[in-house]
Parts: C-alpha cells; sequence; structure tokens
C-alpha cells in the first residue's frame, strides 16, 4: 500500500488486548442482558445500575474507545505513518533472497551474517521515504496521461525535472478517488513522493474531485488555478487548504506567462474577468513549450473558449484534446490553428 507504519507494533500491543476484552465483554453483555429482565419476572428488586448486560456493554465500550485512542495518538506522532515509493524488484528480490539463503546456513556462519545484514540494509532502504526511479531532471519535457476513466489526469516533467499534475479525475456519484487509487498509486510506481505544482482546470468533478487526495498525500509549492474556478465553493476550499499547506495560489488567466523549471508556461483561456455561463467554457488552457517541444492542455474546452483564445494559438506537437474528444469541442479552425503531431 506505499505506506511504512513504525508505530503499528507499538499500537498493537495497547490495541490488540483492548479489542480481545471488548469482543469478550459484547459478547457476554447478551445472554447477562437476560438476567435483570429474569429476576424482575419474579418480583426481585434489581437496582438499574447494577444490571450485568448494561455494565458489560459498558465495559465493552471503554476497550473499544481505548483502542482507537491508542491508534489516534501514535499516528499523531511523526514518522509514525509515511509513504514511500514502490520499491524496485531487485530491492525485493535482494531482500528475499539474501534472507532465504542466509537463513539456510548454519548459525555463526560469517556468510550468514553477511547476507543478513545485506537483507537488513536493503529493508532499510525500501523503508526510507526517498524518490527513487527516474532522475529528476531529464532534459526532455515528458507527458503521462493517467487512466482515470470519466474524466482527465495528466502529469507534466519539465526538462529540469519540474513535476506538474493537471487535474486528477473524480466520480462525482461513487465513493471510488481516482485521486488516491490511481493517480498517486500511478505518481508512487513512478517513485514520486512529492509534487511541484497542483493545477485545477476547471471545477467539474471529473476533472477536479480527486484533487484533494493529492493534496494531502503529496507536498509540493505551487496550486494554478483560474480565477473562474475560485467562485467554486469546493474548489476554494481546496485553494485555502493549499494555502494552509505552504502552497503558493499562482491566479492563471489568459497572457500569464512564466518559466517554470526550465519550460515556458503560457496560459491561453480564460481571460480576465471571464464570465462564461458553462463550466467547461471557464477552463484553464496552458500551453507548456521546451527544447523546441510545445504542448496543449486544454481542460474541457468547447467550441465558445477556442474561438477566444484562437488569436493566441501556434502550431503545437501535441495536443491533449479538449473535453476528452467531445462533438462541442475540437472545431476546425482550432485544429487548424494549432496543427498537432500528435493528439491525445
Amino acid at each position: 500500500f506505499n505506506r511504512i507504519t513504525p508505530g503499528a507494533m507499538g499500537a498493537n500491543l495497547v490495541a490488540a488486548p483492548l479489542v480481545g476484552a471488548g469482543l469478550v465483554a459484547s459478547i457476554a453483555a447478551v445472554p447477562a442482558g437476560l438476567v435483570s429482565p429474569l429476576l424482575a419476572a419474579f418480583r426481585a428488586d434489581i437496582d438499574p445500575d447494577l444490571d450485568a448486560g448494561a455494565l458489560l456493554a459498558h465495559v465493552a465500550a471503554l476497550c473499544f474507545d481505548g483502542a482507537e485512542a491508542a491508534s489516534r495518538v501514535v499516528s499523531a506522532l511523526p514518522a509514525m505513518s509515511y509513504l514511500v515509493p514502490t520499491p524496485p524488484a531487485w530491492s525485493v528480490l535482494l531482500v528475499i533472497g539474501s534472507g532465504a539463503i542466509a537463513l539456510s546456513l548454519p548459525a555463526g556462519d560469517r556468510a550468514r551474517r553477511i547476507l543478513l545484514g545485506a537483507a537488513l540494509l536493503a529493508l532499510a532502504w525500501i523503508a526510507l521515504p526517498i524518490e527513487r526511479g527516474e532522475a529528476r531532471a531529464t532534459g526532455a519535457l515528458r507527458v503521462t496521461v493517467f487512466d482515470v476513466g470519466q474524466g482527465s489526469s495528466t502529469l507534466v516533467r519539465t526538462p529540469e525535472g519540474r513535476r506538474i499534475l493537471f487535474d486528477a479525475g473524480g466520480f462525482a456519484r461513487s465513493r471510488f478517488d481516482p485521486g488516491r487509487r490511481v493517480v498517486a498509486r500511478a505518481l508512487l510506481t513512478m517513485g514520486m513522493l512529492e509534487v511541484d505544482a497542483v493545477a485545477i482546470t476547471h471545477a467539474d468533478f471529473d476533472h477536479s474531485g480527486g484533487m484533494a487526495a493529492i493534496l494531502r498525500l503529496f507536498p509540493g509549492r505551487e496550486i494554478w488555478v483560474a480565477e473562474p474556478a475560485v467562485r467554486d465553493r469546493r474548489i476554494a476550499r481546496l485553494v485555502t487548504r493549499a494555502r494552509a499547506q505552504g502552497r503558493s495560489v499562482r491566479l492563471m488567466q489568459a497572457g500569464s506567462d512564466f518559466g517554470f523549471g526550465g519550460a515556458r508556461i503560457r496560459c491561453l483561456h480564460p481571460p480576465g474577468g471571464w464570465t462564461g455561463t458553462v463550466t467547461n467554457e471557464r477552463s484553464m488552457a496552458v500551453e507548456i513549450s521546451a527544447g523546441g517541444r510545445s504542448l496543449l492542455v486544454t481542460g474541457d474546452s468547447g467550441s465558445v473558449s477556442e474561438r477566444v483564445m484562437r488569436g493566441r494559438l501556434a502550431p503545437v506537437d501535441l495536443l491533449l484534446v479538449p473535453h476528452h474528444g467531445s462533438r462541442t469541442s475540437s472545431s476546425v479552425p482550432f485544429l487548424r490553428a494549432l496543427r498537432p503531431a500528435w493528439a491525445l
């Protein structure tokens, strides 16, 4: 699950016996609860405060509350629960292989000690919260589009290794969170523990719904959002959370133009003061270029947005097709202005 919990052993030493006692008490409370009505049937004078079933139920509640408190206290301590990237296969094989061979050798054997030491070192390295895999700086502009079902999520890595995550998917009528279950797991599998900038193209849930999990799990420096999206209460809450985490907020609008990790970021839409009534037409469209290559991230831009930004368009190598290929988008004049070599 990409999570190391050093505090689990300590918490379990307290919680396991409490949960066991709580289960016994709660099961015993059921037959004990029948005693008082039985005595009352014989007109015995019973003090309600001495009801055996109620007392056992109270004991069970105290046990369960204590177990939960132990978990809460340990979780609040620093470094008692933290994320780690997926370890490379060789490190897992080293732990299993060295450990298995070492345990097959006689006790006191020098080779046994060396192999056990190697296994423990590899295990310690796996458990460290450090980024692994591909180095940050690749010298190239790289794009990864995640399969989040209905919706969109795109990771852009700049030549200097900065990471920009545009959207994180989301299902409005489902408890499945693609931000946590798909995008976060993919980032951890790629060896990443932080995302430099998160960008919310617009307020639709299938783009922004998974972003809460990303903000919670991955530290970063910035959040990019278009001014019309901030008017949405849910997006405003995400921005407030990002600020509380120490991220700077960059309000994007047409004309925003800046460097980021060796790439040029140019916002094409929406213009300042844009009041488009349809959420999709408020989508942030961003051109990213570096090393003579460029791509355009469009969110759910529709034909109205395409017409508004047409004068700012230049040919790109890669187009993230607006609104997942909807017929309300990708108008002929828009595509003629962009002439993309590739479309996703």
